[in-house]
């Protein structure tokens, strides 16, 4: 085991102890590097979907994941990033990136325009450049804020991942958790339904 899957396997134990007895604490721990300690793209969703199905914990499954997510990021190292600013991580394609706009425009879109706005600004301020290629930030700033194109650019496929984790937690605080599921999974079903050749790429951003 390296040492980065080491620190995060602490880190995950750390965030999961408070809601899991020590076997299930154990158990759900082993699942994590088993299934999800080297995948690319955003994870973190379906792990605790299924910790949370598994335990019974349904009603506390956005605390868990903001609990998890601040966890992981803590132990996360500065992007590296090559001259053009694009981290040496796998990027995402053009259909990874036109999943991406689908579901963060469907998620907003299934709350009210209030919050769907002030989301908007809380993500940007949020995303933090020692995480992220500068130019993806760039172009995702002005994609959020003033809806220009974001498209084409440079950026790994896990940014897009921890991108929509981010924005799931910070709706989870802004809207409560029922409130956000909904949302998160009515944009799901919109995206398979609409965009159905892009579906296959929401693992890639879950």
């Amino acid at each position: 085991m390296s040492g980065a899957i080491r620190e995060r396997r602490e880190a995950v134990h750390s965030a999961l102890q408070p809601y899991l007895t020590p076997e299930t604490l154990d158990a759900a721990v082993d699942y994590w590097e088993q299934h999800f300690a080297h995948a690319v793209g955003g994870t973190l969703h379906r792990f605790v979907t299924e910790v949370c199905r598994q335990a019974g914990l349904a009603e506390q499954r956005a605390e868990m994941l903001v609990a998890l997510n601040a966890a992981i990021n803590r132990t996360r190292p500065p992007a590296t990033a090559n001259e053009t600013g694009a981290s040496s991580e796998p990027l995402a394609d053009e259909q990874q990136l036109r999943a991406f706009e689908v579901l963060f425009d469907r998620i907003l879109a299934g709350i009210d325009p209030l919050n769907s706005e002030q989301l908007r600004t809380d993500l940007v301020v949020t995303l933090r450049g020692d995480r992220f290629p500068s130019t993806f930030l760039t172009r995702l700033r002005g994609w959020v804020l003033h809806r220009q194109a974001l498209r084409p650019v440079v950026v790994p496929i896990a940014a897009l991942g921890a991108t929509v984790n981010q924005l799931y937690v910070l709706m989870a605080e802004r809207i409560g958790p029922v409130a956000s599921d909904q949302a998160l999974h009515r944009a799901i079903h919109d995206l398979r339904e609409q965009h159905g050749e892009l579906a296959g790429h929401l693992a890639d951003l879950l």
